[in-house]
């Protein structure tokens, strides 16, 4: 198995350091998210920028007004994208307080969430990032309490059942 972060172009990590320690110091709840949070939990894969979760209130601090919606900026030349909680999904605000600091010292959600947030995606590749970090050894019985926890007021969601899909795909040969 490879080490946590491996593998990753270490230009991303300078990026993410930098406006990591920017957002810290202007008191802005904020965790890793996407491809280099993949990679902190074991899976190395490409990517090509910085995924940052951060709350309404503090999309609202960054950008100067109230906002509903992501954004993007520059740092260097590495593409930071900012996205940000929804209001049906409050668990998020409460794993961005809970992300810890990682191995290149910015804080990454904690994988219960990161796990949610790649089922939620219509994305391939980010059903595929699940499977593969079950296939790299995650506990997952603890992220299934999670999923059950979080996700037991909506429904209508089939999150779960992904999840439990994934982990059969994982355990095919």
């Amino acid at each position: 198995m490879r080490r946590r972060g491996e593998g990753v172009d270490p230009k991303l990590w300078a990026a993410a350091r930098s406006v990591s320690r920017r957002l810290t110091l202007e008191h802005i709840p904020h965790a890793l998210i996407g491809g280099l949070a993949v990679s902190h939990y074991g899976y190395p894969r490409a990517t090509r920028d910085v995924d940052l979760l951060v709350s309404p209130e503090a999309m609202a601090t960054l950008t100067g007004r109230p906002t509903t919606i992501g954004f993007t900026d520059l740092e260097g030349d590495v593409e930071i994208d900012y996205m940000i909680t929804d209001e049906w999904e409050p668990f998020l605000e409460s794993a961005i307080e809970a992300a810890k600091i990682g191995s290149e010292q910015v804080p990454v959600i904690p994988l219960g969430a990161l796990v949610y947030l790649k089922l939620a995606s219509p994305r391939r590749k980010d059903r595929q990032d699940v499977i593969e970090l079950i296939r790299g050894g995650i506990r997952v019985a603890e992220v299934k309490k999670y999923l059950e926890r979080e996700i037991v007021e909506d429904p209508d969601s089939d999150i779960l059942a992904e999840f439990e899909l994934c982990v059969r795909e994982a355990d095919e040969p």
